[in-house]
């Protein structure tokens, strides 16, 4: 049961120093902003879902 909490005490402080704006070990992906690529094209949200 040690393992599990202190795997679960690591995550938590990752994400707490991660939200601190501090570097962390993991690999942190994150979403690309698709309103702001859409408007870079000049596409509407309609013009965008029906590209061919």
């Amino acid at each position: 049961m040690n393992s599990v909490f202190d795997s679960i005490a690591k995550g938590l402080k990752e994400a707490i120093d991660l939200t601190d704006g501090k570097k962390i070990a993991a690999i942190v992906h994150r979403a690309p902003d698709v309103g702001e690529i859409r408007r870079s094209l000049g596409l509407t949200q309609m013009e965008l879902i029906w590209q061919d």
